[in-house]
């Protein structure tokens, strides 16, 4: 098997798309840093006694440090050409075939039909979907499989013989799902301090109104309206206020939520954050207990201010 071209290359070397840079430069001193560096996370992998969770840690790594590898290995002006578009020829190299480099049968040469995006980075940067006919031509696999994804929660497998395993989502995306419980109590506490602003903010508006009704309540009061009517018709008036401002918050809410969904208007770094914007839901139990806090809350604070002022005697109010 011959291992030269017997053109000679003046100590260059070519990089992706034809350009050539000497053999001495900094871009094969990284790339080739780079692919040494993916060989010893994979020796690592390799150890029996390794986590799982560990080992799915370490595959991702490997896969990111492809990627770097091929910009580095690609002149900068040529990078740009690195991403797949709808049309362009895909080659596979099948990892565990004993093929020659050489031979075709080692390749299984696709076209992309379309390109995908589920918004989660660890499924767009791994999966390809393809027949599974062609799959399993090209493994020499026959009728099997290697392995599945199950959604059927019923289903659940207790034990399995190796060399097959178990992972559940959690195990699979445990570094995003350690980020989300580590983000959680920072968001609870960040939206309960607006939650109290807020509520502080209502019962002043309350405090201010009542205020200001305070010489149509010495009237009423003089002319014979008891406390207990009194407190019910502004009481209503502020679970009123409290139900139009909440109303009016659900509503700006849901239409945030749908931009969102639809048009990706925050969006995030994929590698890091694992998903390429931020998802929103909008959920109707929520929006209920939301109304029914500020439902309860208004009543409080109605009872609070109107107790401060009914316990004025109408003639000091009328006189002042």
């Amino acid at each position: 098997m011959k291992i030269y071209t017997k053109t000679g290359d003046q100590g260059e070397t070519k990089l992706l798309y034809g350009d050539t840079v000497p053999k001495d430069s900094l871009a094969p001193e990284a790339y080739g840093s780079v692919d040494e560096l993916v060989a010893s996370l994979g020796l690592i992998r390799a150890e029996e006694k390794l986590p799982i969770e560990i080992k799915e840690v370490l595959l991702r790594i490997q896969r990111e440090l492809f990627i770097v590898g091929a910009e580095l290995a690609t002149a900068k002006e040529n990078r740009d050409k690195l991403k797949a578009k709808k049309g362009d020829p895909l080659i596979l190299v099948n990892p565990i075939s004993n093929k020659s480099i050489f031979d075709n049968n080692k390749f299984l040469f696709l076209k992309i039909r379309d390109i995908y995006s589920s918004g989660i980075y660890d499924y767009d940067s791994r999966l390809i979907f393809m027949p599974l006919s062609t799959a399993q031509s090209y493994f020499k696999l026959e009728n099997h499989i290697s392995g599945w994804m199950i959604f059927d929660k019923s289903i659940n497998f207790n034990e399995l013989d190796l060399p097959f395993y178990q992972v559940n989502l959690k195990d699979r995306h445990a570094e995003l799902f350690r980020w989300i419980n580590t983000q959680k109590w920072p968001i609870i506490f960040i939206f309960s301090l607006i939650a109290l602003v807020s509520y502080f903010n209502l019962l002043s508006s309350i405090n201010i109104l009542f205020y200001e009704k305070r010489f149509n309540l010495a009237i009423m009061k003089t002319y014979g309206m008891s406390n207990k009517k009194l407190t019910f018709m502004f009481t209503l008036q502020g679970i009123l206020l409290a139900l139009i401002g909440s109303i009016l918050g659900i509503i700006l809410s849901y239409l945030i939520v749908i931009l969102q969904e639809k048009f990706h208007i925050i969006s995030l770094p994929e590698n890091i954050y694992f998903v390429s914007y931020l998802p929103m839901t909008f959920s109707i139990k929520e929006s209920f207990y939301i109304l029914g806090v500020s439902i309860v809350s208004s009543i409080i604070f109605s009872s609070f201010a109107l107790s401060q002022i009914l316990s004025i005697n109408p003639s000091r109010i009328l006189k002042n």
